[in-house]
């Protein structure tokens, strides 16, 4: 027989219960309701882009992550993009009585750090909410209209496509002017005239990779059952490769090969038990460091005959690389760094630019530098756990290409990791992972 105590016990027992369950119905809907207008806002990137206010769109998302921040319980790898602005945040007083006030530095510092912002909110949401696919249709979308419209662009070439219409404003400081030109297909010079393309991304290096990480998305959406989706990741792939034929980046280039690599040994590994999944990693990375020991002279001779062609180039950054080393070390304790980016009147552009890892250290000190990276080995590590193989190649690819490049100056880029995040698996007692949307179907067949 159940007792009188019982019965008093059962009652707060189910009223916890029933809380608990408001409580993470409520965060679901609130992660629902986010997406749902990050989805509109990222497809309507091109549009944003014609008019002429694209480098409005990290502004947007972040006061729609700030207010969803405020009103969520947030997943733990949320808090590693958060210490990155964090970071930044305290550091901007440093800049500004290192190298005086300038608004419009602050301003683009202000913008970085919604980048990072965005970010944290994007991983909460997609850790609780099943988008993964809708997800990858979008970036596909976006890296589609960008070859579209740079194919127009060549087609149309000398004459100029009358986009974007409100051409070369700057309201929110310098970048900003970025992602109001259009150089869908310009000349340049590399030895020799050249053709290159910024897409509707600010910079050519910046549309490239952003069209890589559509190309890996599109691959991984070959197989969906969709006829539409298949011909939209054709359209991605053809496209994609367009814009990073036309980027000329020799960081993209070399980021996607990688990506490729590992997507493949990734691929292999997800069809392999456990022992030799981890047999391929090692003997994978053993060969690849051996094969560099003794390819070393053939590859200096590469790199050298590469960047014959664009001796402009190493001369630039090498000056950039310099300055923003030097003042690294002016720092005592570099835990923190400045948080805004100096302009220089002998560099071709800002201090800290041109490579994330050193721009990072320079603006977030030693501090922000390791967060980054312990946010691309934790997106690693999560896409391989949940045999995300797009998210693998996703995140090798950022990690090459942010050596060279900037990573959160306002292009899209950034959006590719939360790719990492997004499929999310439950481990069974046997340690096999199951998908959550093959989860949901098994659920709804009961």
């Amino acid at each position: 027989m159940t007792s009188t105590t019982d019965i008093k016990m059962a009652g707060p027992s189910k009223v916890a219960t029933r809380t608990a369950r408001s409580v993470e119905d409520t965060s679901m809907k609130l992660a629902d309701a986010f997406l749902r207008r990050f989805f509109v806002l990222l497809l309507c990137y091109p549009l944003l882009w014609m008019i002429g206010i694209a480098g409005l769109f990290w502004p947007l998302l972040g006061v729609l992550s700030l207010a969803y921040i405020l009103r969520q319980r947030l997943d733990r790898y949320s808090w590693i993009p958060i210490a990155i602005a964090l970071t930044l945040t305290v550091s901007i007083p440093v800049g500004l009585v290192q190298f005086g006030f300038d608004g419009g530095r602050v301003v683009s510092a202000l913008a970085n750090i919604m980048v990072w912002t965005s970010l944290a909110a994007l991983i909460d949401a997609v850790r609780k909410m099943d988008h993964f696919r809708k997800l990858l249709i979008s970036l596909c979308v976006v890296v589609s209209a960008q070859g579209f419209l740079t194919a127009l662009q060549w087609a149309a070439f000398p004459t100029r496509l009358p986009v974007p219409l409100l051409s070369n404003i700057d309201l929110l400081g310098s970048g900003f002017r970025a992602f109001s030109r259009n150089n869908l297909y310009v000349q340049s010079w590399l030895d020799g005239v050249q053709y290159r393309s910024s897409g509707i991304m600010g910079q050519p290096t910046w549309a490239g990779a952003f069209a890589a990480i559509g190309i890996i998305c599109a691959l991984f959406l070959l197989r969906d059952g969709d006829r539409k989706i298949r011909y939209l990741s054709i359209a991605t792939i053809a496209f994609g490769a367009l814009s990073v034929h036309l980027s000329l980046s020799r960081a993209v280039e070399i980021g996607l090969i990688a990506a490729f690599i590992f997507m493949l040994l990734t691929a292999i590994g997800i069809r392999s038990s456990g022992p030799t999944r981890w047999s391929i990693v090692i003997l994978g990375t053993v060969g690849a460091a051996v094969g560099c020991i003794f390819s070393w002279d053939r590859l200096v001779d590469l790199a050298t005959s590469i960047n014959s062609q664009r001796e402009g180039s190493l001369v630039s950054r090498s000056a950039i690389y310099e300055a923003t080393w030097m003042h690294i070390q002016d720092l005592k304790v570099p835990l923190a760094g400045f948080g805004v980016k100096p302009q220089l009147d002998y560099l071709v552009a800002s201090v800290a630019t041109h490579s994330t890892l050193l721009g990072l250290t320079f603006r977030g000190g030693i501090i922000a530098l390791v967060v980054y990276l312990l946010f691309l080995a934790i997106g690693a590590r999560t896409a391989w756990r949940t045999k995300n193989v797009a998210g693998v190649g996703i995140v090798v690819l950022v990690a090459a290409w942010t050596v060279l490049e900037d990573f959160d100056p306002g292009h899209l880029v950034p959006l590719g990791l939360v790719v990492c995040f997004a499929s999310r698996s439950i481990f069974t007692q046997n340690g096999e992972a199951v998908q959550v949307s093959e989860l949901q179907q098994v659920e709804k067949s009961y």
